[in-house]
């Protein structure tokens, strides 16, 4: 019997240490398909630098700053959300306090507006917890800003990102490289199609076509500000470096437009799944028959 017993866990770590291999190999599988695929680098996005608020700035633009400068610029073009300049003379002023305030509960009460901001830019503007007074502060610092040439938003200057490494991107999504400052790995949250043998996280969007949803520059401008107060939270002590930024925009880019031409990444882990199954078939007839003859011996026995 105690080789019966053996036996069987021999098969138990054996299988056990297939299946880690199996997981080995599909992820260095995964990597050098992806090497093989992805271009060396990408075209550098254009993005804000570092946003530099001084002491002295209050009201207006320093909520803007620390709300709004994430997805929207006033003079500077359109980035995850739309460009604001002029916005206070396109908008009644009371719309625009209520979807400041309160973006959820318009979109939900179906406000044709905000319903055509959501299917214009694929996304809906976050609640960011903005009071009214704070909304009737960025107005007038929108409304100041506007009666200037077109621009960058002030406290910001266009600059362009360094060349990013789609590769290194990926390492960076997936967490097999750390960010620099610290700050959490893009797949716990999100999901881009064909990265992960599992898949991602569903917390937030999928970002597998996040490059034609926002553009280099938008995506550029989430990652720098966060607008998402989750992700805010995330990031708010563990800032993302410019390095990593064009990094992560130039995986993402080469995701969207990446055609799969291998083998999905789930094969090895079925073909795992399938190899566990059969040791594990193996093991049982193997328990099947040692008992049986245990017992055939212990029947002749008593026949004696």
């Amino acid at each position: 019997m105690r080789s019966v017993h053996l036996f069987g866990w021999g098969l138990v770590v054996g299988a056990t240490a297939l299946g880690a291999i199996l997981s080995a190999m599909t992820f260095n599988w995964e990597n050098e398909t992806f090497a093989a695929q992805a271009p060396g680098a990408a075209t550098p996005a254009t993005a804000p630098a570092s946003a530099t608020i001084p002491a002295s700035t209050t009201g207006g633009q320093q909520v803007f700053d620390s709300k709004c400068v994430g997805c929207h610029t006033i003079g500077g073009g359109r980035l995850a959300g739309p460009d604001l300049k002029g916005v206070t003379d396109r908008r009644p002023h009371e719309w625009l306090v209520n979807f400041i305030t309160a973006p959820d509960q318009l979109i939900a009460g179906g406000d044709p507006t905000a319903k055509q901001l959501v299917a214009e830019f694929g996304m809906p503007m976050p609640n960011l917890g903005i009071s009214k007074a704070d909304a009737e502060a960025i107005l007038s610092y929108i409304a100041a800003q506007s009666g200037g040439g077109a621009g960058t938003t002030p406290g910001q200057s266009a600059a362009a990102l360094p060349i990013g490494d789609a590769a290194n991107g990926r390492l960076l999504l997936i967490g097999e490289k750390r960010l620099a400052n610290g700050g959490p790995a893009c797949l716990g949250c999100h999901n881009v199609a064909g990265v992960g043998a599992l898949g991602g996280g569903n917390m937030g969007l999928d970002l597998t076509h996040s490059q034609t949803k926002f553009g280099a520059a938008g995506l550029a401008s989430i990652l720098q500000s966060p607008p998402y107060p989750g992700m805010a939270e995330a990031f708010s002590a563990h800032p993302i470096t410019p390095h990593e930024i064009a990094d992560l925009t130039a995986f993402l880019a080469y995701a969207d437009t990446a055609q799969q031409t291998a083998a999905p990444p789930i094969a090895f882990p079925l073909f795992g799944i399938g190899a566990f199954a059969l040791l594990l078939g193996v093991m049982q007839l193997g328990r099947r028959g040692q008992a049986q003859g245990v017992r055939r011996r212990l029947l002749e026995r008593s026949g004696r």
